[in-house]
């Protein structure tokens, strides 16, 4: 063999070992990090595509972190379901977000037991944030199904959506008056978030702050005298507001996340990592509203983030979003922290549980809790069911011109009175024919009919009976 094949072979082996050395190397070290993980400050929320909405929230290595939105895509719309009936301990539905069905954010309600779940929304734009009207007829949103977020209303049962704001800024997270009459929201359409308050019909725009840092989750009080909000970049901390946006005052030297007003105005439920990891917390109002949180009472213990409190119609129960199971569910808990209940269970994010309020007399007019009207002629009238109208009258069925007892039907006419809220009669209608009849009950449809049972006699001597459906509009 010659020296230069020799070395030729040499080296070629040369070039081996150093390849499996290289390979070896490449193998077993560290490979380099691309991403890091979410901090426990943060709000778990799955990865997105896209990040379009970028309202104030902190995190540990930053001091605005953008909230992200999914990128859409085409889905068919769909008719929107009948609500479930109102049942569980708190009273009420429980509207929530959840991306459940498409990838993307939608809205539904629930019962407050977690069960008969149904789906509000079915648009491939990302909505999110309800808040419920006081009456608990209407849900207001945030949606970027314009190309940005605005907000947004629709009935309660996800039928007549209707756009309130359209800005090319973003309009986040709309909060209702108590009075059912005004929607606060933040806004970034001046630069920075502020927060704005309009009417629930989109009129009458009203800027409250303006501060060179962001204010973000405006929250009313139960009155609807005060607005709550929290400030970052510059002065950070917790304020309240006049509701006309005067006497501002500093009620805590940290920020807090989705703040609520308990019903009776004594208590704040609301999420914050100051602490050092996001958790609920619940805080005593007294006319010393101190500045420290030193009457704050801890009601989550996980590291694993906790948020968007809202009490229960009563008080009684606080409903939350937790990804204390590895992704976003909605929980409920006693509003002393015990009895804690997960009502949804699924590998979707689910957060932003806004509690249906359950409407007293109080919350109605004051004249009418005090009124007192009377209907009939001068025979026996009598009324067996009455529906609320949507412009605070009445529809009372019963039965009219009765003249006495009588045979298996009582005798008279089916009765349908229509009141405006005062109790005056706008017009009334008898039904039936000649034959004996009258109304048990009326129920509303939701294309705005309405709907009416009873029974009527089905021979002469009235010793049998049908049964008496009726269907009406409007006006009888």
């Amino acid at each position: 063999m010659s020296i230069n094949h020799s070395n030729s072979v040499i080296a070629k082996l040369g070039i081996l070992l150093l390849t499996l050395i290289l390979m070896v190397s490449c193998g077993t070290a560290e490979p380099t990090a691309t991403h890091t993980s979410q901090p426990l400050t943060a709000t778990p929320k799955p990865p997105k595509p896209t990040d379009t909405l970028n309202p104030p929230t902190e995190t540990a290595t930053s001091a605005e972190a953008a909230i992200p939105l999914p990128t859409t895509t085409a889905l068919p719309t769909s008719s929107p379901t009948p609500l479930p009936s109102l049942t569980g301990s708190g009273g009420g539905l429980i509207a929530f977000t959840s991306d459940r069905d498409d990838g993307e954010g939608d809205i539904y309600v629930m019962n407050a037991d977690g069960s008969n779940v149904q789906r509000l929304t079915d648009d491939p734009a990302y909505d999110a944030w309800p808040t419920w009207s006081p009456d608990g007829s209407q849900i207001a949103f945030m949606s970027d199904r314009s190309g940005n977020p605005d907000i947004y209303v629709m009935n309660a049962d996800g039928s007549n959506v209707r756009q309130l704001t359209d800005h090319p800024a973003n309009d986040i997270w709309p909060e209702w008056s108590p009075d059912g009459t005004r929607i606060a929201f933040p806004s970034r359409r001046d630069g920075n978030f502020e927060i704005y308050v309009i009417n629930a019909d989109g009129t009458n725009l009203q800027r409250l702050t303006n501060t060179l840092g962001h204010e973000d989750f405006p929250t009313w009080s139960p009155d609807g005298t005060q607005i709550l909000f929290c400030r970052i970049e510059g002065n950070n901390g917790t304020y309240v507001i006049d509701a006309d946006g005067s006497h501002e005052r500093r009620l805590l030297d940290f920020r807090v996340f989705e703040p609520a007003w308990s019903p009776d105005g004594t208590r704040i439920a609301f999420g914050s990592d100051h602490e050092g990891f996001r958790a609920i917390y619940v805080m005593s109002i007294s006319e010393e509203m101190d500045a420290d949180g030193s009457n704050l009472q801890k009601m989550s213990n996980t590291r694993t983030g906790e948020n968007c409190p809202s009490w229960s119609p009563d008080g009684a129960q606080i409903v939350f979003a937790s990804w204390r199971d590895g992704d976003g569910e909605i929980h409920t808990m006693d509003a002393d922290g015990s009895n804690l209940q997960k009502l949804t269970s699924n590998r979707f994010e689910e957060e932003f549980p806004a509690w249906q309020p359950v409407p007293s007399p109080s919350n109605g007019s004051s004249e009418f809790e005090s009124l007192v009207v009377t209907h009939g002629g001068p025979r026996n009238d009598r009324a067996f069911d009455v529906l609320v109208t949507e412009d605070g009258g009445s529809l009372i069925a019963g039965l009219a011109n009765n003249p006495g007892p009588s045979h298996r039907i009582t005798r008279g006419d089916a009765w349908l009175i229509k009141t405006d809220a005062q109790g005056t009669i706008l017009w009334e209608k008898e039904y039936g024919g000649e034959e004996d009849a009258f109304f048990s009950s009326i129920i509303q449809t939701r294309e705005g009919e309405y709907v009416l049972l009873g029974e009527i006699a089905a021979s002469y001597q009235r010793n049998e009976t049908d049964l008496y459906l009726l269907k009406i509009d409007g006006e009888g």
